[in-house]
């Protein structure tokens, strides 16, 4: 998938999450991009929301453990969970707007940083 800022498609979600619950109980799956920063950390949200974790919880731990990690596609990932669940997502959609809001991160600035690692 593009990292272009796309509204990233339900059936994405689908597909990948579905793959990573194939892998079974007690595999350890990594969910990558190119840089870490948007599509691999998103994806692994969705997986962590599958999984039952409180949105807010899981960011947070994704932060936690890969600082530069924007998780720009959480938004798409959140409306698909709840979508799954037959639930409402606005009110976890403000609580990650404010959470964004509380851990503001110059992606700009990673970008530019890992890019410049990528071409030493």
């Amino acid at each position: 998938m593009d990292d272009a800022g796309q509204q990233v498609p339900f059936t994405w979600f689908d597909h990948a999450v579905a793959w990573i619950e194939s892998a079974g109980p007690d595999a350890v799956v990594l969910t990558h991009c190119h840089m870490g920063i948007n599509r691999g950390p998103s994806l692994g949200f969705a997986v962590l929301l599958d999984q039952g974790w409180d949105p807010i919880e899981a960011i947070a731990a994704i932060r936690r453990c890969r600082p530069i990690a924007h998780i720009w596609y959480a938004g798409d990932a959140l409306r698909w969970w709840h979508s799954r669940q037959g639930t409402d997502a606005q009110d976890d959609l403000a609580r990650l707007e404010q959470w964004r809001a509380d851990n503001p991160l110059d992606v700009v600035r990673i970008i530019r940083q890992q890019r410049g690692h990528f071409s030493a």
